[in-house]
């Protein structure tokens, strides 16, 4: 039976904590009885089967605590929280499964982005909209870019409209050093000097501007 110590901090000395965590390691190969804590919220859903078909419905009911769980099939997983011939956005981590949404539901109303510093909210933001002027060619997208970070996310989108810089800058090689490279992209060779190049030609297309106020 194991039991989390939330005193084991950085304050204490760093040998100390190894020699604990290997015990434990070593421990749960051994042990007969093992207890894992689980922490679970409730959806506001519950699991319905309609014949064979698995439905999920809204319900303002709780489960009574202590009640019997079961872990959710793959199936049933997809069936919740992905939509039928949505948009996909990502992976449901755990599962084979791709993360299914309303694209409509995208654009018609608010959402919101937020996390840490280096998370990739900007990564994320990018994907969902090259994934959105993917499936609709007549969306129009407007971006207030305080960072210079979506130019160069979005750069191979830039067929049509317009870079403003509401900073000062002498030559395309300043305004392209303002930008920011994502870190999956700066691992590749001579990234930046393609960068460059694309924006040298939308300089030459005379697309990117200074903002006039």
């Amino acid at each position: 039976m194991h039991f989390q110590m939330l005193g084991v901090s950085s304050s204490i000395p760093q040998q100390i904590r190894e020699e604990f965590l290997e015990r434990v390691s070593q421990s749960w190969e051994q042990s007969q009885e093992t207890w894992i804590d689980l922490g679970a919220f409730h959806t506001g859903y519950k699991m319905v089967f309609d014949g064979n078909e698995l439905k999920f419905e809204r319900t303002k009911l709780t489960p009574l605590q202590g009640s019997i769980a079961h872990l959710l099939s793959k199936k049933a997983v997809e069936s919740l929280i992905c939509v039928e011939n949505g948009m996909e956005v990502g992976q449901v981590k755990g599962f084979d499964i791709g993360l299914a949404v309303y694209e409509s539901s995208l654009v018609r109303y608010h959402i919101g982005v937020f996390g840490f510093t280096g998370t990739g909210k900007s990564n994320l933001t990018s994907l969902l909209v090259r994934k959105l002027m993917e499936r609709d060619s007549r969306l129009k997208v407007c971006f207030l870019d305080v960072s210079g970070e979506y130019s160069v996310n979005l750069i191979d989108k830039l067929d049509e409209g317009t870079l403003y810089s509401a900073e000062e800058f002498e030559g395309i090689d300043s305004f392209a050093q303002s930008q920011v490279i994502p870190d999956t992209l700066a691992s590749y060779s001579g990234i930046e000097e393609k960068i460059r190049e694309r924006f040298e030609e939308l300089s030459r297309e005379n697309r990117i501007k200074k903002m006039v106020t």
